[in-house]
């Protein structure tokens, strides 16, 4: 698998993306996760404001995530409960 978690007390609180299978060709970079509480209900926001969806709304290890781009082309996640 290309992207791993870490758990502490039953919580997921941080990951890991191997540069590896899809996603070899993603140069070194950090990744700022927003945590929401309705990824869809965000992403959709996000789309309404000018940003693009990039990946998702979907399910990945124990929350819903978002990969998105904003209007200025700036690249971030939006994280949530399941």
């Amino acid at each position: 698998e290309d992207y791993g978690v870490l758990a502490a007390n039953g919580e997921c609180v941080a990951g890991l993306c191997h540069a590896r299978g899809s996603n070899a060709g993603i140069p070194p970079a950090w990744l700022m996760y927003i945590h929401v509480d309705d990824v869809e209900k965000a992403a959709k926001q996000c789309v309404e404001h000018g940003g693009t969806v990039l990946d998702g709304p979907r399910r990945m290890h124990c929350q819903m995530f978002c990969l998105f781009r904003d209007p200025a082309g700036a690249v971030a996640a939006l994280i949530g409960p399941d």
